[in-house]
C-alpha cells in the first residue's frame, strides 16, 4: 500500500473480511519514509480456500486516524499455506491494477480536473472566436 501524509504516518492497518470473519493486519513501512512510502503486512490465518475482501485501510498520524473504505480488492487464501500477504492483493478484474493505482494517487484528481478545465476553456475559446468571426462577416 502506498500512502502519503504531510505530517507523517505513524500507523497503517488493513482490515479484511471473508463474510464471517474480520481480520485487521498492522502494516509496516518497507520503502520510503513516513511522509510517503510503501506499507506491507502479513498474517497467518486459520482456515483456507477462502477469498478475503480488503474492506478498509486505517491511516494514522500524530493528530488523527482516518479509515478509508476500499472497493474491488480481493485476495485468495491458499489452503496449503494459510498466509495472507499484501503482495497477493489483486484487482477483481474490472480494470488493470496499473490503471487502478494511477487513480488511487492523491494528485490524480487534481491533474484530471486541470486537464478538464483546459479542454473546456479551449472549446469555449474556439466557440467564442468563431462567433466573433461570423459577426464580423455578416
Amino acid at each position: 500500500l502506498d500512502a502519503e501524509d504531510l505530517w507523517g504516518i505513524t500507523a497503517v492497518n488493513a482490515t479484511f473480511k471473508d463474510g464471517e470473519r474480520t481480520t485487521t493486519i498492522p502494516l509496516v513501512l518497507t520503502t520510503g519514509d513516513e511522509k510517503y512510502g510503501t506499507w506491507e503486512g502479513q498474517a497467518n490465518l486459520a482456515g483456507g480456500d477462502t477469498t478475503f475482501s480488503l474492506w478498509s485501510v486505517t491511516l494514522a498520524n500524530e493528530q488523527q486516524a482516518k479509515e478509508v473504505r476500499v472497493y474491488g480488492q480481493r485476495v485468495y487464501l491458499r489452503p496449503q499455506q494459510n498466509a495472507l500477504t499484501g503482495a497477493a492483493i489483486a484487482s477483481d478484474g474490472l480494470i488493470d491494477s496499473t490503471v487502478a493505482s494511477f487513480f488511487d494517487r492523491p494528485r490524480t484528481p487534481i491533474v484530471i480536473g486541470i486537464i478538464g478545465m483546459l479542454l473546456a476553456g479551449g472549446i469555449a475559446l474556439v466557440s467564442f472566436v468563431r462567433r466573433r468571426q461570423r459577426m464580423n462577416v455578416g
